[in-house]
Formats: C-alpha cells, sequence, structure tokens
C-alpha cells in the first residue's frame, strides 16, 4: 500500500507543470547541445590516423605477400633497412608520408568478416602497414584491394571485423618491388655549367654543355638497374679504385657538382659506377654503356 502512494505521489510531481517545463526544457537543451557539438565530435572521431604526426614517424613496415620492407629514419635520412641499408628513394618516401597523413576511414562498407577474403582483408592476401614513432606504434592497418573508383582503398584494423573504404588510395604507395634509390643524377641539363672528364688517368678535359650535350643527354636522369652496399675494399672488384672513366658536372648556382665513377662491367654488361663518395655501387644498364663510350670518344676525337 505504501509503494502504490509513493508511486501515486511521483505521478502526480511529474505532471506537475513546472516539472514538466523543467524536463522539456532539458531534453530540448540536450538535442541543441547534440545538434550543435554532434557532428564535431564525429568529425573529430574520424580525424586522419597520423594527423600531425607524420613528422614523428621514423619507421614503417610493409608486409606485402611474403615480402617485407623496412624504412627506417637515421639522421634525418631514410634508408632501405631491408635492402642492405642503403639509402632509399626520398621521393617515393615521401610520397608515402604524404598520404598516411591525410589517410582515414570513409565509409564502412562490411561488419562481416565472411566478407574480408573478397576485399583482399584476410591475413593471407591483405598488406599489413606498421607506423613508428621510436617503440610506439603509431598504426597498424591492413589494406586490401583497390575500391570500385580506384581512388580509395578497401581497409580495414587488424584486431576489428568492419572494413572501410579509405579516403584517399594508398595501396599503391605500399606494392614497391624495392625502396632503394636507384637514380643517380637529379639535375636538369640547362642546370649544367661544365662537364670534366678525366679518361684513363690522364689529365682532366673541360667541356662546355653545348659541345657535351649527346654525353649529358645520357646522364640526365640517370637511373640505375641496381644498386649495392660498396666497402672500401671492394673498391677495386669494381674498377673503381683507379677508374678509366671519371665525369664531374659543374652545376650552376653554387649547386654541389656532381662526379661519376665508371668503372668495370659485370657478365651481365652492367657498368659498375659510384657517385659523389657515397658508400654505394650503382650498376648501369648494359645499353647505356656503349652510348656513353662513344660520346666520349666523339669529345677527345673532336678538334
Amino acid at each position: 500500500m505504501a509503494k502504490k502512494k509513493t508511486k501515486i505521489k511521483l505521478v502526480k510531481k511529474l505532471a506537475d507543470p513546472f516539472v514538466l517545463t523543467l524536463l522539456g526544457a532539458i531534453v530540448s537543451l540536450s538535442i541543441l547541445a547534440w545538434l550543435r557539438l554532434g557532428p564535431q565530435f564525429k568529425e573529430r572521431q574520424n580525424q586522419p590516423w597520423l594527423k600531425e604526426k607524420t613528422d614523428l614517424i621514423d619507421k614503417i613496415e610493409i608486409k606485402n605477400n611474403q615480402e617485407q620492407h623496412v624504412l627506417i629514419k637515421k639522421e634525418g635520412r631514410w634508408l632501405a633497412a631491408s635492402e642492405d641499408n642503403l639509402p632509399a628513394d626520398q621521393d617515393k618516401v615521401n610520397q608515402l608520408l604524404t598520404s598516411l597523413a591525410e589517410l582515414k576511414r570513409d565509409r564502412l562498407v562490411s561488419q562481416n568478416e565472411k566478407y574480408h577474403q573478397k576485399f583482399g582483408l584476410d591475413q593471407e592476401n591483405a598488406i599489413e602497414l606498421k607506423v613508428f614513432q621510436g617503440q610506439n606504434q603509431l598504426l597498424h592497418l591492413l589494406v586490401g584491394e583497390p575500391g570500385p573508383d580506384f581512388e580509395s582503398d578497401y581497409l580495414r584494423l587488424p584486431d576489428q571485423k568492419e572494413v572501410y573504404l579509405s579516403n584517399i588510395a594508398i595501396r599503391s604507395h605500399l606494392t614497391q618491388p624495392q625502396w632503394k634509390n636507384l637514380k643517380i643524377t637529379k639535375f636538369y641539363s640547362d642546370q649544367i655549367e661544365k662537364v670534366v672528364i678525366q679518361r684513363d688517368g690522364q689529365s682532366e678535359k673541360e667541356f662546355d654543355p653545348e659541345k657535351a650535350k649527346d654525353l649529358i643527354n645520357q646522364l640526365t636522369g640517370l637511373q640505375a638497374s641496381d644498386a649495392l652496399p660498396l666497402k672500401e675494399e671492394e673498391q677495386d672488384q669494381y674498377g673503381l679504385n683507379q677508374s678509366s672513366l671519371i665525369i664531374t658536372f659543374k652545376l650552376k648556382d653554387n649547386q654541389p657538382a656532381v662526379k661519376l665513377k665508371l668503372g668495370k662491367e659485370n657478365d651481365r654488361q652492367q657498368r659498375y659506377c659510384q657517385r659523389d663518395n657515397e658508400k654505394v655501387v650503382y650498376l648501369l644498364p648494359s645499353w647505356i654503356n656503349q652510348k656513353i663510350d662513344q660520346a666520349v670518344e666523339q669529345l677527345f676525337s673532336a678538334k
């Protein structure tokens, strides 16, 4: 009986106009607060994973099928740690970092793990991406097949079954066959002031760019077939200690000169080349060797 009376009193209080007005005001304010702050909260929840953190990244691991690539930032320079710690292609790394700064999930596609294989997000087919700052893991992500517009990719977090479309395409930046730098020269022909050539240990000869344009055309934007770490004791093995051909490009606007030492050829007719004093030996494509020698011979035989 006492409980029944209590309930009746409570109902009467709730029916009081003042109480009803107060409750209505609270509900209205809650709705207004959600309408105002809800989208902002949702937006904050869907910020790029690495927003304003890419400068902190010092290690990136990419596992694709049976291949694993590891990039490490050391003294401000990226190295391909999984490829003999050779210098990494800075352009490729910068493109990846730019994409990582923007990457976020855009649209929920599925909450059913049965579809993981369909989207290339099962453990066997997914590209696994890990990003670190020191020992702190900033991001761990699985990237699958390209999205229907090829401007996005399917992705998910490893411990979650939800599949999302990304806001940008990231997969193409992760499927590099190699990350080590193969770019030997990056200058353009109009940046060259002089070309200096030393052949067979003889005195150096200097040439104007116009006269040496055939040689410049061969060596501008030069890309190697491969690159290997170079140890001091291996210089003779590659014919670089007493190189038969040294070509130096003096650049305009006080840019540092670029010196190329060309050594022996391997059994595939690829020529060993060293840029400046880098601890790297590049392998020049076989098709370019004869063209370089012909251009140099033409310069030396000209009257």
